[in-house]
């Protein structure tokens, strides 16, 4: 390793830590000052509020990375910059590609982390965070129990009601599943007592199926006391079921994809999809756009250079959660309006670096 990569990133990875840390100690530090009142209300016990808070700090580094990135590039960087040892470099024969190069391959790194956290680790500590606040401090028996009462839901063209869901047990009281026979028209409803699920799968119990044709008399009738469910999601998923697909894992949010694939329903599962992979390279995406705008301009102050780098994120957050809010209402693809951002600014970023070769 060359000694100009050892002084770049002497300056970038510690600045990266610690105003990623500190920003997230505050953070936290405000919201609990501003929440305390309602922890003392509730009783909240000290044990769930640090809960609370270690599954909230998943979510809350992806959130603040983007900008500690940026900042750990202007004090390396930036520092070279304002002391002229950039321009001496520049002067020397190094381009700027070559000087900033441990610093693009700090940000795949960084980038390439952030995707597994936001994977594999932000949708189960999203969801334990919601469960530790709205049950274990609110104190909601939906949450203290993942209980739902008079619970309506889709699955594959049929509809089920239900009135008793337990994800806790992973049962369902009195189910009743309407659908419409592909083919000949004929209505079917299948009424029972009780659902389990049981081996990947659900089984009803004590149940009647009624067969109608199309005037609505009744074709056939069929009583049974255990019956496979055509219902293919698992007890979790059920419970998941109405929430925001900010807390599913991946493989829920492909299920509701290909479950949801001829309705309007599937755009918000598609953006959040293509969201997992595409939050997390932000990181690149301003490490590159904050270099040639901001931090090579050698004619420019630190207050001017910082300016430049504040602005372009400015900009990037306003497109990108506009084109977010397309995206979930079907206005636009969602492959398409996830990742334009990123290879809009990240084309710009790599343009000017080269251009300042």
């Amino acid at each position: 390793m060359k000694i100009l990569d050892k002084y770049l990133l002497k300056h970038f990875l510690p600045t990266y830590l610690f105003a990623g840390i500190m920003f997230c100690f505050f953070y936290c530090l405000v919201n609990l000052l501003s929440n305390l009142n309602q922890f003392l209300d509730k009783g909240a016990g000290i044990i769930d509020v640090a809960k609370y808070y270690a599954f909230f700090l998943p979510s809350l580094w992806m959130q603040l990375s983007p900008l500690t990135v940026l900042i750990g590039v202007w004090f390396s960087i930036g520092h070279l910059a304002q002391d002229r040892e950039i321009m001496a470099m520049r002067l020397s024969g190094i381009s700027a590609l070559r000087i900033t190069m441990p610093l693009l391959i700090s940000g795949l790194i960084i980038s390439s982390f952030c995707l597994g956290i936001n994977i594999n680790l932000v949708p189960f500590c999203e969801e334990k965070k919601e469960e530790t606040w709205k049950g274990r401090i609110q104190g909601e028996e939906e949450y203290l129990n993942k209980s739902k009462e008079n619970f309506q839901f889709a699955s594959q063209d049929i509809v089920y009601f239900t009135k008793n869901f337990s994800g806790k047990e992973s049962e369902m009281n009195e189910i009743k599943s309407v659908y419409n026979e592909i083919g000949n028209g004929n209505s079917v409803i299948i009424t029972a007592k009780k659902a389990l699920w049981k081996k990947d799968k659900w089984v009803l119990i004590d149940g009647v199926k009624k067969i109608f044709d199309k005037d609505g008399n009744v074709k056939e009738i069929e009583v049974f006391d255990s019956k496979e469910s055509a219902l293919s999601l698992s007890a979790h998923e059920l419970w998941l079921y109405s929430k925001s697909p900010s807390i599913m894992p991946m493989k829920t949010i492909k299920k509701y994809i290909l479950e949801y694939k001829t309705s309007l329903s599937r755009y918000p599962y598609l953006t959040q999809f293509h969201s997992r992979f595409s939050l997390p390279f932000i990181n690149f995406t301003l490490l590159v756009i904050s270099i040639p705008f901001c931090l090579l301009s050698l004619h420019q102050n630190a207050a001017g250079r910082m300016s430049w780098a504040l602005g372009l994120c400015l900009i990037y957050y306003v497109l990108f959660s506009l084109l977010v809010a397309m995206s979930e209402k079907g206005t636009i693809p969602p492959a398409m309006g996830i990742w334009f951002p990123n290879i809009l600014f990240l084309g710009i970023g790599m343009f000017y670096i080269w251009k300042k070769r």
